[in-house]
This record gives C-alpha cells, structure tokens and sequence, in this order.
C-alpha cells in the first residue's frame, strides 16, 4: 500500500495506522472501501480534517471484472481523501488537491494553521511507523517528490531536526 500524504510504500499489515470508525465510514459512504485507515486528522477552521484511505476491490466497481476474475480475492489501494463532517453532511476532496489549496494560502494564520496540520501529520506518522522508521522512509523516498512546497520545506526541516537528535 502507498500513503496518500508522501508516497512511501508500505506493507498494511505491518502499519498500525487506526481504522476508520464505523460511524465516519458509512457517513462518508466509503461503502466500496474493503479497509479503510486514517493517515493523519487534525482541525483548521474549526474542521476536524481526516486523511483517509483504504482497500477497493476492484470487482464492485468494474463489472467486467466481475465476470473475468469471479474467482480471484485481492484488493488494491484506493484513493487517499481529506474527508471533514458538517453535521450530518461529509465532504471529501482528492489529498493532493487539499494539500495544495491549504499550501497555497499566503495569509499568516493560514500558513500557521497548515504547518499545525502538518506537524499533526508527522505525528501520525511517527506513531503508526515508528520515527525511526518514518524518518528512514523520508530520506529514502527523498524531497523531490513531496508536493506541495511547504510540505516539502517541512520534510526537510523535519529530517535536518532528527538529525540533530
């Protein structure tokens, strides 16, 4: 499986991100979902964000793979959502887009409010990998392919902190 924040690769079972509750799950109607974690969750604007993503199988999407595959069981990744509730209404959007309209604000609070995200992210996931682990995985996975640029300038300051410990 890949996350839908950085790209790093990984083995699911061997992860402990937190599955997604039930009560999210069917608000979200993430019903395709076979599996379904949170990466990160964090507020901005009074909006608990949740990264979310998880297992399809590609069978109840695509009929014709039904008839083709009928007796092979595999799932594969799905998408990566930043999902937020509105009462009883859940809104999602693609990460990548998310990461990039929140990078892309200019005001001062906003910009804070995003690295407060951020650095949410970067416990999540030292939590769920290991920081050791995590911090490998970055510096393997390198800063030319993080996207957008204020997440890629927190990556670095990230490892060049870790380094110092």
């Amino acid at each position: 499986m890949t996350d839908p924040i950085f790209g790093i690769t990984y083995c699911a079972d061997s992860v402990g991100f937190p599955e997604l509750s039930k009560e999210v799950k069917s608000t979200c109607d993430f019903s395709e979902l076979h599996n379904a974690w949170v990466f990160a969750n964090a507020s901005i604007d009074k909006r608990k964000i949740f990264i979310v993503a998880g297992l399809v199988d590609p069978r109840d999407i695509d009929d014709s793979i039904k008839a083709k595959e009928a007796k092979t069981e595999y799932l594969e990744p799905g998408f990566g959502a930043a999902c937020w509730m509105s009462g009883s209404k859940c809104n999602c959007v693609d990460v990548s887009a998310f990461l990039e309209k929140e990078s892309s604000k200019k005001d001062s609070l906003s910009i804070i409010k995003t690295r407060q995200f951020f650095s949410e992210v970067f416990r999540s996931y030292e939590h769920s990998f290991g920081a050791i682990i995590f911090k490998r995985a970055l510096r393997e996975l390198g800063t030319n392919a993080i996207e957008p640029p204020l997440l890629k300038e927190m990556v670095v300051k990230y490892l060049a902190e870790q380094q110092l410990k």
